[in-house]
């Protein structure tokens, strides 16, 4: 992130230049980059539960061009989630452990609109002598209602942690599924066609 501000009279938050790093392993720097994200926070709810909830009214993110790196049987995708997965797995290990801990209650995050603008997705994968890449442009993106819990409470990780459920979410959602996954079985299937090849 290159720039991070906020207006705490009107509840907006400006981010710019935002970089979302590709797993280990992968040949492309990043898994994602957003020109801008801006947000606008309901102010009387963080302040009503001390900052536990937080209620974002609109999220919208311009420019995002994400890349789908398919690498053998898996793609950055499949990484990410299994991450995010282990992550929430450990708080909710930390919950049952301290159930009357203050600190073990996740913040919780409510969205009450999405909107994604400037979508393009690239796909790349590299096997050997083969090497695909391909990008494609999709339309905006609105989503109602999307929530989720984060481990923290301050507002930029909090905002990085969202970014990484959104950027899953925006993916995955019903108009794009197909598409990923047809991503994703072409890359599994081309995997296991070089790997056969090169061994």
């Amino acid at each position: 992130v290159n720039h991070f501000y906020v207006q705490a009279l009107t509840g907006v938050i400006c981010i710019e230049d935002v970089q979302v790093g590709n797993p280990q392993g992968f040949e492309s720097p990043n898994l994602a980059t957003i020109g801008r994200i801006l947000i606008d926070v309901d102010m009387g709810a963080a302040i009503c539960s001390f900052g536990k909830r937080k209620i974002f009214t609109k999220m919208a993110l311009e420019d995002v061009h994400m890349t789908v790196e398919i690498r053998g049987l898996e793609t950055n995708l499949m990484v990410l989630k299994k991450h995010l997965d282990e992550q929430k797995a450990q708080r909710d290990e930390i919950r049952e452990k301290h159930p009357e801990g203050e600190k073990s209650l996740p913040s919780k995050v409510l969205v009450q609109q999405v909107v994604v603008s400037g979508l393009q997705v690239n796909t790349h994968m590299s096997e050997g002598f083969l090497k695909v890449n391909t990008a494609t442009h999709l339309p905006k993106l609105e989503h109602q209602d999307f929530s989720a819990e984060t481990g923290t409470e301050t507002m930029p990780a909090c905002v990085r942690e969202l970014v990484h459920e959104l950027i899953l979410k925006v993916l995955h959602l019903q108009q794009y599924e197909g598409f990923i996954k047809g991503l994703e079985r072409a890359g599994a299937s081309a995997g296991k066609a070089v790997q056969s090849f090169f061994h």
